[in-house]
């Protein structure tokens, strides 16, 4: 009897217990931590094919390729393996003599449960009788923005006996290298005293070299590094200017019109067809040269067949059809109206700016503006550029009214004899309560050069400009609240924007300065600031 009551005793007992699932301890954050390395770390006279690394947990490798880098570089990379709690590193049997030589895994080691990465390993020999202990680092800031540039190769020669070849960026492997972190940072470890040129390239295919100047980033260091001594370098990293004029893939505008761009600006343009005659449509050139709008001498023909010169020098030849793909939806042929500027983003003292198109052939000289649904008001229509269609309607505007500018049919006709259908634009013209001001003081400009003070957004668009050569007040008005970056340009070359670098002129991109933090504009606010320039 006392053993069946015993038994239910221990069945109730069980059943009214909380059942929890072991938590197994506090989660694992720690890396891995390497117990030992044979032949030992920093080892001299290394003369082992063989390299093995014991941790205190299982590991494995993560992102092997994009992180592991031996420095200098070596004819193949060494074979590197897992097993269990150890590393296996086979190395290449092209070993130079009395060099010291980095094995970086980055992030690459990390464990098995919880993928904690052992950050910037690194194992160093010497195959000499010391170990060369020389640092070089430095940063990579993009040319444009001054922002760091992460995933850049430094690529680091050394000057031995000879001069170095002006081409070994291009046909040579560096005898140094290092990729830049998140800031755009790299460092040099264990190198020997000497001579360094120093590069900076973004290495798309990984070769360590810079196969594309024009697609890949090329940053250079005018002055050889010498070490010990100097051990920084900062590089601004640009894709160079192209050798040499190219045509890009053309874009058809429509029926009449299309569009070529080019890889840089072209200063002197003839187009004839292919008898050799010049070419009897109409064509005009993009504010900065590398685009080029090809509109046809009359609406009967849809092809373009032509050979473009740029300064008496043969470029290219365009062969294209206008007309809409068979099975398309086209388009009627029709003349079109955009909205270039209002009084919207630039206040009440700004113009309404449009253009067509088309080339312009005629135009009425009016349109209606009703004023916050008054009675219609007829304003002059005043053209700008006839070839680039530009025209514009100048109007007392007035701060916080709402206006509808209407454009009937026929007021305006393009070469084609394509008039406008009605056109309508509305827009409401920003008062202070509603928009801010940002008056920028320049400090240190030097008198008589060119440059830019720019306005950029948070994704470093440009919003507004102006051009200035002396230190001034520059007052910009009606700026939408919002985040806000300022930059300086020097414009060397005149050409009213920043231009990139290149290396076979040894020409460093443009100069540029930008102001050290975002501002913040609010409405109905004004914001003062002094933007100093530190020139040499």
């Amino acid at each position: 009897m006392k053993r069946i009551f015993h038994f239910f005793l221990l069945l109730l007992i069980s059943a009214c217990a909380n059942r929890v699932t072991p938590t197994g301890g506090d989660k694992d954050v720690k890396p891995p931590q390497l117990l030992v390395a044979v032949p030992a770390d920093k080892t001299v006279n290394f003369n082992s094919k063989e390299i093995r690394l014991y941790f205190d947990e299982y590991v494995q490798l993560v992102d092997l390729p994009g992180q592991l880098l031996i420095s200098p570089l070596t004819s193949k990379m060494p074979e590197v393996k897992v097993s269990k709690k150890s590393i296996v590193i086979t190395l290449p049997d092209s070993l130079l003599q009395n060099t010291t030589y980095t094995i970086s895994f980055g992030k690459a080691i990390v464990d098995v449960h919880e993928s904690n990465p052992l950050v910037d390993f690194q194992y160093v020999f010497s195959t000499g009788g010391y170990l060369d202990s020389l640092t070089l680092e430095g940063v990579v800031k993009d040319a444009a923005v001054l922002t760091g540039v992460k995933n850049i190769t430094a690529l680091i020669y050394r000057k031995w006996k000879d001069e170095l070849p002006d081409s070994m960026v291009f046909k040579n492997r560096p005898d140094y290298f290092a990729r830049t972190n998140e800031n755009g940072e790299f460092k040099v470890s264990n190198m020997p005293p000497g001579e360094y040129k120093v590069f900076a390239v973004d290495d798309k295919n990984n070769n360590y070299k810079c196969d594309n100047p024009s697609d890949e980033g090329l940053a250079f260091q005018e002055q050889l590094i010498t070490l010990p001594g100097l051990q920084y370098s900062q590089l601004k990293i640009s894709t160079l200017e192209p050798a040499g004029i190219r045509l890009l893939k053309p874009s058809v505008m429509d029926r009449h019109c299309a569009l070529i761009s080019f890889n840089k600006p072209l200063d002197s343009i003839e187009i004839v067809d292919f008898s050799g005659k010049k070419w009897e449509g109409r064509f005009y050139q993009s504010a900065f040269k590398d685009s080029l709008y090809l509109c046809q001498p009359d609406k009967s023909k849809d092809s373009l067949s032509l050979l473009i010169y740029n300064a008496g020098q043969f470029v290219d030849t365009v062969m294209m059809s206008l007309a809409p793909a068979k099975g398309s939806k086209e388009g009627a042929d029709r003349l079109r109206i955009f909205l270039r500027q209002s009084p919207t983003g630039f206040g009440p003292e700004s113009p309404l700016i449009l253009n067509t198109n088309h080339p312009l052939q005629a135009m009425n000289d009016s349109a209606e503006i009703v004023e916050d649904s008054a009675k219609a008001v007829s304003v002059p229509l005043v053209i700008i550029d006839s070839l680039r269609g530009y025209f514009s309607i100048t109007y007392p505007w007035q701060s916080g009214k709402r206006y509808k500018v209407v454009m009937y049919p026929g007021t305006i006709k393009d070469i084609y004899d394509y008039s406008n259908d009605t056109t309508k634009n509305e827009f409401l013209v920003p008062g202070p309560e509603s928009t801010a001001i940002l008056s920028v003081k320049t400090e240190g400009l030097v008198n008589g050069k060119n440059y830019i003070l720019q306005l950029l957004n948070e994704k470093y668009e440009l919003l507004r400009e102006v051009k200035t050569s002396v230190d001034s007040l520059h007052t910009f008005a009606y700026l939408t609240p919002g985040s806000i970056r300022l930059r300086i340009i020097e414009d060397i070359n005149h050409d009213g924007r920043w231009t990139y670098g290149n290396y076979g002129k040894r020409r460093q991109p443009e100069p540029v300065w930008m102001y050290q933090e975002a501002l913040t504009l609010r409405s109905n606010w004004e914001l003062e600031v002094v933007f100093k320039v530190f020139t040499e």
